[in-house]
């Protein structure tokens, strides 16, 4: 009589156990990306003095559904990030089925990797088009909203502001071949 797989793995045929672990692994990412992914650079550009908005047109997939996001979706940056001097913040630039764009702030990290590193979760229902560091003027806080992001105007304009127009880059695609 045949043995059952689980039977297999309960003995402990060596591999086996991760590769089927590593295996639903991939294969979950990779249904994920199916169902909500980017098509296009959205061109995250400065907006308003203290805003970004998409430079151009993109498509993307939320849900296994494919919506286009028309030229120039203005994300308000809002006003409860504040943050010391010298130090970075970073926000996550995200869109939703209507295509409104938001931003979710990490602030309060030494250098732009830390603050890449702590780039914060996409809110639910939506997906990330790309994300914003800001580093304040020297020996400023800097508050989304009132300072503005470098190359705008008013209040303490950051001294460097960066727009990356990817995916999360804190998210590897699933390996297969990777041990667990």
């Amino acid at each position: 009589m045949a043995r059952s797989l689980n039977a297999h793995i309960e003995d402990g045929i060596p591999g086996l156990r991760s590769e089927k672990g590593n295996m639903a692994q991939w294969l979950t990412r990779m249904y994920d990306l199916s169902r909500n992914h980017l098509l296009g650079n959205p061109a995250l550009v400065i907006d308003s003095n203290t805003d970004v908005k998409n430079g151009a047109a993109y498509d993307y997939v939320l849900a296994g559904i494919g919506y286009t996001d028309a030229i120039n979706g203005s994300c308000d940056t809002g006003t409860a990030a504040t943050f010391a001097a010298n130090t970075w913040g970073i926000f996550k630039v995200s869109v939703d089925v209507s295509g409104a764009l938001t931003a979710t702030w990490a602030t309060g990290y030494a250098t732009e990797a830390l603050a890449i590193a702590a780039l914060p979760d996409t809110p639910s229902g939506e997906l990330c088009i790309g994300y914003v560091t800001v580093l304040t003027a020297t020996d400023q806080t800097w508050t989304a909203g009132s300072d503005a992001l470098q190359g705008g105007s008013g209040g303490n304009a950051s001294s460097d502001t960066n727009y990356y127009n990817v995916d999360d880059p804190n998210v590897a695609p699933a390996d297969p071949d990777a041990e667990t």
